[in-house]
């Protein structure tokens, strides 16, 4: 098991490999763009490359949880495989060590000190921090997956909450 929260998934679809990146072209919106067009509506942003992808959802509210969603295109012989892995970003990696890292030392300075109930509420802390950003970040990729899902169907309207 991985300290960071991650999840794969494993999509075999009927349409080729350029079909797919066809489909998630007008919808990403590439990284580093100074000017928006309104006339189209993006849903994720991020790089899109013929075999491959690093996207992630775009969002009116800040979300510390955003999975980065990384792709990758295989061709068939009876259409493609697309690999898909949900990672968290780092900015939310690094506030999971930290006070993951903090909660461990004070779990250690309050045993030392034979203070055992402090110990045992501050490795609570830890397990509740840890259980709190993983379903959050399972409830991101849910989002960003049915999103996706949509886009690769090519539904008709999405709606972002």
């Amino acid at each position: 098991m991985y300290f960071f929260p991650k999840i794969d998934k494993t999509i075999v679809l009927p349409i080729s490999r350029d079909q797919i990146v066809q489909r998630l072209d007008p919808k990403v919106k590439p990284l580093y763009t100074e000017a928006d067009q309104p006339s189209q509506k993006f849903i994720f942003q991020g790089f899109l490359f013929p075999n491959r992808f690093r996207i992630f959802r775009i969002i009116r509210h800040p979300s510390n949880y955003l999975p980065v969603i990384v792709g990758k295109i295989e061709s068939t012989s009876i259409g493609s495989i697309l690999f898909l892995r949900f990672k968290m970003l780092f900015e939310a990696k690094v506030y999971l060590l930290l006070t993951s890292l903090m909660a461990m030392l004070l779990v250690i300075f309050f045993s030392y000190i034979q203070e055992y109930l402090y110990a045992m509420l501050s490795f609570l802390c830890l397990a509740g921090n840890y259980t709190l950003v993983f379903l959050n970040f399972r409830r991101e990729v849910r989002l960003s997956n049915k999103m996706l899902d949509s886009v690769l169907e090519k539904e008709a309207e999405i709606k972002d909450r």
